[in-house]
């Protein structure tokens, strides 16, 4: 072995012992690499968020098509109920109600 392995070998260096200077290029690839490194994280938190946006839609999608067939439904079953003969048949069968005969109604003008 040489004396310059020798030396190395022999004496262990701490990392506080090595001259380290603080010049502005290490500044500018400590900064760009932090800068870096938040963008990173950034962009995790930004795919994050757009994910659970994407399914909350989907949910609600689905939601308002349930709703939208439920008020179709509604809107067919008031259109039955509303319906002229059926409400006759109702009052006939449920209320013994029957038209009148035609000389039995009277006519009243409003002024």
């Amino acid at each position: 072995m040489n004396t310059a392995v020798r030396a190395l070998t022999s004496r262990s260096i701490a990392l506080w012992e090595l001259p380290f200077v603080i010049t502005r290029e290490y500044m500018m690839v400590f900064s760009l690499s932090f800068l870096v490194l938040l963008s990173a994280f950034g962009l995790i938190y930004l795919k994050d968020v757009n994910r659970r946006l994407n399914n909350q839609f989907e949910v609600m999608q689905t939601q308002n098509v349930q709703l939208h067939n439920e008020w179709t439904q509604l809107l067919l079953h008031k259109t039955a109920l509303a319906n002229q003969e059926r409400v006759a048949q109702l009052a006939h069968q449920e209320l013994n109600m029957s038209m009148p005969a035609s000389g039995a109604v009277v006519m009243i003008d409003a002024k």
